[in-house]
């Protein structure tokens, strides 16, 4: 069986909750992006806590800066 990486794991968690907490709003993409945003910045700040491997650290970090430019794209077409 396939293991699930520590950091999908801890995302999807962070993402439950948020959505929990009404802070998503999945008909609006702006709202998609932060909410993406926060994730990614979450699980950085947790890397050592729930010891995630550098490898996925480095993919989180690629993925937060393709959010942070999507999101600065997004609001530029205004």
């Amino acid at each position: 069986m396939r293991q699930v990486p520590r950091s999908a794991k801890n995302t999807e968690l962070y993402h439950a909750e948020q959505h929990f907490r009404g802070e998503i709003d999945t008909n609006n993409r702006k709202s998609i992006l932060e909410a993406e945003i926060a994730a990614q910045k979450y699980l950085l700040s947790v890397t050592d806590k729930y010891h995630i491997p550098k490898s996925e650290v480095r993919q989180t970090q690629k993925a937060l800066k393709t959010y942070l430019k999507e999101l600065e794209e997004l609001e530029n077409e205004k």
